[in-house]
């Protein structure tokens, strides 16, 4: 095509002719190979003119990465021209310096046609994303947390996030349900929880503040802790928090911030409500009074060197030393010493005065890390060693780098927290004053939330039930026609809405469009933070595929870095109330 040729109604919307010729992306074929093959089949043509080639592409294909790398290598000048799903148009004049934008068009098309609404090769009546060939539970689930907190009764996992916000994983598995999006700080110092009750100590500015959040999340209880040491190690046990550090103690009443109990001597945090003396004895908390210190035993061998103490998913206490030997403090002698070893030392050691803590544990309990500081012997020195008090293998993570600390606890939350189906969970949806309303098989009602804080969000949040009438996803179960490959064995069903239409996708999506708007919004309802695809911005959230992981990233986006939700997406997601 040459520039001045008409372009017309029906070449726009017939069976897409015009745009397939001339580069039309397809997102479930190689979207470059449409460019391609438009600039071979003119180089071997005899027809030579003297005016720049013209490409008309579709909004979503002028925003897709591959086109783009292919248009930087295209020859020049040509002339691209974008045009949306209302016919607007923006024509953009390329050379080999830059590119710019040198006209806007307007083009008359019937009210009922959209360009990017027409799906060739597949069912009318789909939604946009169907066509996308890898499956979307090939994401991996990012460590977008500071800090998280097990509980072993209820093997739910409570996240704190960086943006201040208090997630809480169930083993319903329907992302994080966001309990409290205004902690006063992301440093969390420890936290616990009980009865659905989240309790924590967060480091708010070089202030210790007690927070506690009710189970229906809300505004949190917070109270300043005034304490005249500053403590290395915290732990909560029933009423009271304990607090140590070098050489000291306290036991802190939380319901008035003020200290009950203190002791200076020659202790030493252990992990847990667990210490040491210069003895080797060890101590632990009862937690029924101030004062409830207690001898449980003494270690065995260099007692007063052992490192830190751990409890195992059967709930045995252990201690690990610093030649990484784990000794049951449960099996103790008359005397109290410890004379058995769950397992027998590895072949790696570390000086015995080396400062070691625990750095996190497994969701069933069994697998720790333990970081080593080594700086007082080699400046910058630092170790992380993976635990197994299962099998007792033990592991040492031969770098320095706290991306090998990270990485490691995203391959163990995303093992528990993992992109799962939600077709058998999510049964209905309402529309309500508030947004868009989820109801999942366990009459849990979630809401489609922007939130308010900058960059802004999309979260999912629990909330209670109003008086909407709920409308159920259909039992019939609609395939795409040419679904193969990694795109076979899974189905749509649908839900109509006043003036709009949802897909429950058994991949574990959602998808959302409006009637008189070919606009669609894809929802991936599985972390922190909702990610999603919008027909005519892409990808936005947080960075959902793991490249590391899947060689498809690039090929889905390559959403690598976070990226706000658009504006377009923020006014559009506004209409639905």
């Amino acid at each position: 095509m040459v520039a001045g040729e008409r372009i017309d109604d029906y070449d726009l919307t017939e069976e897409e002719r015009l745009l397939d010729f001339l580069g039309r992306v397809d997102v479930a074929r190689d979207p470059s190979a449409g460019l391609r093959t438009y600039f071979e089949d003119r180089a071997q043509s005899d027809e030579k003119d003297e005016a720049p080639p013209v490409l008309v592409l579709t909004a979503m294909a002028a925003n897709d990465p591959k086109v783009q790398a292919v248009l930087r290598d295209l020859p020049k000048p040509l002339l691209v021209v974008q045009v949306d799903e209302c016919g607007s148009a923006e024509v953009s004049y390329l050379n080999i310096h830059n590119s710019e934008v040198v006209q806007q068009l307007s083009l008359e098309l019937p009210t009922e046609t959209h360009v990017t609404n027409r799906q060739s090769g597949r069912q009318a009546d789909l939604p946009q994303f169907a066509g996308q060939s890898p499956s979307p539970l090939l994401f991996a689930p990012p460590g977008q947390y500071r800090h998280f907190h097990i509980d072993a009764d209820q093997r739910d996992i409570w996240l704190v996030t960086p943006d201040r916000r208090l997630l809480r994983f169930t083993q319903e598995k329907i992302g994080g349900q966001q309990i409290c999006d205004a902690l006063p700080s992301a440093n969390a110092l420890c936290m616990e929880t009980t009865d659905q009750n989240f309790r924590g100590v967060f480091d708010v500015g070089g202030k210790t503040i007690w927070v506690e959040v009710p189970p229906d999340g809300g505004t949190p209880e917070t109270r300043q802790i005034d304490l005249p040491f500053r403590p290395t190690g915290w732990y909560i046990i029933r009423r009271y928090l304990l607090a140590f550090g070098p050489g000291k103690r306290a036991v802190i009443d939380p319901r008035t911030g003020k200290v009950v109990e203190e002791e200076i001597g020659d202790w030493r945090h252990l992990g847990l409500n667990y210490m040491t003396d210069r003895n080797g004895n060890l101590w632990m908390h009862g937690g029924a009074q101030p004062g409830d210190w207690q001898v449980v035993g003494k270690l065995y061998g260099d007692g007063a060197a052992a490192a830190c103490v751990v409890t195992s998913g059967a709930g045995v206490a252990c201690a690990i030393q610093h030649n990484l030997q784990l000794v049951d403090m449960g099996d103790c002698e008359e005397d109290g010493s410890v004379s058995k070893t769950l397992y027998p030392a590895p072949n790696v050691s570390f000086p015995k005065d080396s400062r070691i803590s625990v750095l996190n544990g497994s969701p069933d309990g069994y697998k720790w890390l333990i970081g080593f500081d080594l700086s007082k012997y080699v400046p910058g020195e630092n170790s992380i060693i993976s635990v197994n008090l299962r099998s007792g293998h033990v592991r040492e993570l031969k770098t320095r780098r706290p991306t090998t600390l990270l990485s490691e606890l995203d391959a163990q939350l995303a093992t528990y927290v993992k992109p799962v189906s939600i077709r058998s969970r999510i049964k209905a949806v309402r529309l309500t004053s508030a947004g868009l309303v989820l109801r999942s098989s366990r009459q849990r009602y979630l809401l489609l939330k922007l939130t308010d804080q900058a960059p802004r969000r999309l979260v999912l949040q629990s909330i209670k039930p109003d008086s909407g009438e709920d409308v159920p996803f259909d039992d019939h179960n609609t395939a795409p026609s040419n679904a193969s490959g990694e795109s076979a064995g899974w189905t749509l069903r649908r839900a109509d809405l006043p003036g709009a239409t949802c897909w429950l996708d058994s991949r574990g999506l959602l998808h959302l469009r409006r009637e008189a708007d070919a606009r669609e919004l894809t929802l991936i309802l599985i972390d922190s933070h909702v990610c999603g695809w919008f027909s005519t911005t892409g990808y936005f959230g947080t960075p959902y595929f793991d490249a590391l992981q899947s060689e498809q990233a690039a090929d889905l986006g390559g959403l690598l870095q976070p990226t706000p939700v658009p504006e377009e997406v923020l006014q559009w997601l506004s209409a639905w109330k």
